[in-house]
């Protein structure tokens, strides 16, 4: 990591390597003072047969320089992670999986018993779709994902559903990617995607608020 602008780094994850963890996936708030790790033994050798090593999940709140193990990971199979700070809480969005083709999301930890929250498995218009790309997390702390469909749909890591955004109505295909901009006047929502005459075309949604 670095707090000068890229002019000098160090080593975020120097206690991990020490604990004979190997880094498997991060994910950082946006301030990067809390970042979440999952990690695998150092001895794991890459296979694509048998059981997946044991993960383990781990937090700092001091950008990295110690770490902390606040509780286990709420499933074996975990995909995309993001976090955010949602009411002033660190959290961490997990994309995790029965199988290739079934995956839900869930929040936590959530305080001494390592609580995990699952998102509904249906939005207002019915259930979601399987296997979604996790996009992004919004400035209000609520996770984008993109169903299936040209629509997005955000949910925050609190009791309630799912709630759409509408992207760009000349996109025709399935949102890729998004991220959030900020400009002199506010912070705006970029979707990458596609039109008839274009393909990866980026577009950009209203001012966020």
């Amino acid at each position: 990591m670095s707090a000068d602008g890229g002019v000098t780094w160090r080593l975020a994850d120097r206690g991990l390597v020490a604990a004979g963890q190997g880094l498997w996936d991060y994910a950082a708030t946006a301030s990067g003072a809390t970042v979440f790790a999952i990690t695998e033994p150092l001895s794991t050798k890459p296979t694509n047969m048998g059981p997946t090593p044991p993960l383990i999940l781990w937090r700092s709140d001091d950008a990295g320089a110690t770490w902390t193990r606040p509780g286990a990971l709420p499933h074996a199979y975990v995909g995309k992670m993001r976090a955010a700070m949602v009411g002033g809480t660190p959290v961490l969005y997990l994309q995790t999986f029965d199988d290739p083709s079934h995956s839900y999301i869930q929040a936590g930890p959530w305080g001494a018993s390592g609580s995990w929250l699952t998102a509904p498995a249906s939005g207002p218009s019915g259930p979601l779709a399987q296997n979604f790309p996790v996009l992004t997390t919004m400035p209000d702390g609520s996770l984008l994902i993109d169903s299936g469909g040209i629509l997005a749909w955000r949910w925050s890591a609190r009791p309630g559903g799912w709630r759409q955004i509408a992207a760009d109505p000349r996109l025709t295909s399935s949102i890729k990617s998004a991220f959030i901009v900020t400009t002199a006047s506010g912070q705006q929502l970029w979707l990458e995607g596609s039109t008839e005459s274009m393909s990866d075309v980026v577009e950009y949604s209203t001012l966020l608020t």
